[in-house]
């Protein structure tokens, strides 16, 4: 086994692949193009499927070895203008597009500091919730909020 854990899982989905008849695609490639009018995250979510390459005659669906054979079949009558293909992609490689087409939330930190008490606050915000951690003199005390839009 090496130790790049990554190559391993690409060789291992290959030989599946090739095991499958199916086609094989490596994700490694460190630019990807992004096609977000073709599913909804939802759908890639849900499917386990990202579109990996497409023009206006072709698509290249990149699949899981979890996606399922109906989702195949519903993908090529959705897209009947085009000559639908399928390849076997790693699981870290359907979790990296993944990431790209539906980003984590990012957190937004706000230390405030009050030195003539000595108290220290920081308020981390994410999403709808928010964190207050409140230290003062060696003891760290913790609020949560959350906002109703």
């Amino acid at each position: 086994m090496s130790q790049d854990a990554r190559y391993d899982e690409e060789v291992a989905t290959q030989r599946r692949a090739s095991i499958l008849g199916l086609n094989y695609v490596d994700t490694r490639e460190p630019t990807k193009v992004l096609y977000k009018d073709l599913l909804t995250v939802q759908e890639m979510y849900q499917k386990r499927v990202v579109p990996v390459e497409a023009d206006e005659s072709n698509l290249l669906f990149g699949i899981t070895t979890t996606t399922s054979q109906q989702t195949l079949r519903e993908l090529e009558q959705r897209f009947t203008d085009r000559l639908t293909k399928f390849a076997i992609m790693s699981d870290s490689g359907y979790r990296e597009y993944m990431r790209l087409y539906d980003p984590p939330k990012k957190i937004s930190y706000q230390e405030i500091s009050f030195a003539a008490k000595g108290i220290q606050c920081i308020k981390t915000s994410f999403d709808k919730f928010q964190l207050i951690f409140i230290r003062h003199e060696g003891k760290c005390s913790a609020y949560y909020n959350q906002f109703y839009l």
